[in-house]
């Protein structure tokens, strides 16, 4: 009897930008909550190197606001565009923009 190789599903890792210009795209492929309850994207997309990942986004505010007309198997492209000091603290909020490509759509089974 022979084996046969098993595929293994893609990893995951977190998003977490903090520079202007870190940008990441692809399709969403779930919404989940995150350790706090806020609803995230995880987008199928791929690493430097060209594996397939799944990829959380952080749930910063900003970033939350974009997600109201978003579906899953919408190809997106998200940019930090702008770093604003935030009173009183060492962190900057992340300011994004927010693209749909409705030409590279991807239906998706649940998961």
């Amino acid at each position: 009897m022979a084996f046969e190789e098993i595929e293994k599903e893609a990893e995951e890792q977190y998003w977490n930008p903090t520079e202007v210009g870190e940008s990441i795209e692809g399709n969403i492929c779930a919404w989940i909550k995150d350790q706090r309850g806020f609803k995230v994207a995880v987008i199928d997309t791929t690493d430097d190197e060209g594996n397939d990942i799944k990829c959380i986004f952080p749930s910063h505010v900003d970033l939350r606001r974009c997600y109201k007309d978003l579906q899953i198997g919408d190809f997106i492209h998200a940019e930090v565009i702008k770093l604003k000091p935030i009173k009183n603290s060492k962190h900057k909020k992340r300011i994004y923009s927010m693209q749909v490509d409705p030409d590279k759509f991807v239906e998706y089974e649940e998961w």
